[in-house]
């Protein structure tokens, strides 16, 4: 709803500052075709380019067509700052991603599109 959006517009310019002066950074991998036996993964790092453990990590992908397709996954943490999961897209296509990890209400939020 864009007008409740409107009205918590400078929580999200406080929650976007605050993402910037934490320093994570985070690198996607993900599948390229749809089916099974795809996986996505991620890799978080902090300000020092050291691995971030202990997330959670969430991926949301989103297909806009006549009918809406989504995938959610919540990603395993592998160690040295990987999170993996199996994610299956139930067709080819372009898909908008939505990533959040989150330690202890520090978050981090990316969109990407495949």
């Amino acid at each position: 709803n864009a007008y409740e959006r409107g009205l918590a517009y400078d929580d999200l310019l406080a929650a976007e500052q605050a993402q910037i002066e934490q320093g994570w950074s985070m690198s996607l991998q993900m599948p390229r075709y749809s089916g099974e036996g795809q996986t996505a993964q991620i890799t978080l790092k902090d300000r020092n380019n050291e691995p971030l453990s202990g997330m959670t990590v969430i991926i949301m992908a989103e297909r806009m067509t006549r009918y809406a397709q989504q995938v959610r996954a919540q990603l395993i943490d592998q160690g040295n700052g990987v999170y993996s999961a199996p994610i299956a897209f139930p067709i080819t296509g372009r898909w908008f991603l939505s990533v959040m990890a989150d330690k202890d209400g520090a978050r981090h939020f990316e969109t990407s599109e495949i």
